[in-house]
């Protein structure tokens, strides 16, 4: 598969129904996150957005300065770390599930 074709696949192919595998305490967790679950089927591009989302807010002790400038505030959302966890697990699960699904692109170096 070309750049353009990959590209093409990347943007528009439809893969997974977030609503379908994630639960209302879920969608509630992302919800105070500012995370909006929505009512579609995510394309490749669409689904790693959503996963940047939900990755903003993992921090960690050995962050540089400039490192958590780049994140977000867990503290400030009211979702516990533990609430946090489990939605980044879950969402881990789900890009597990459908990563297979994702348009291939293989650089050539001549």
């Amino acid at each position: 598969m070309n750049y353009e074709e990959w590209h093409k696949e990347y943007m528009e192919k439809k893969i997974i129904n977030l609503k379908n595998e994630l639960n209302e305490k879920d969608i509630e967790v992302l919800s105070k996150l500012d995370i909006e679950v929505q009512d579609k089927t995510y394309t490749q591009y669409d689904f790693e957005i959503f996963m940047i989302n939900v990755g903003a807010y993992d921090r960690d002790d050995t962050m540089s300065e400039l490192d958590l400038e780049y994140t977000k505030d867990l503290n400030s959302t009211g979702v516990s770390q533990n609430e946090y966890k489990k939605i980044q697990d879950k969402v881990d699960k789900i890009y597990d599930k459908c990563c297979k699904y994702f348009a291939k692109y293989l650089y050539k170096v001549s």
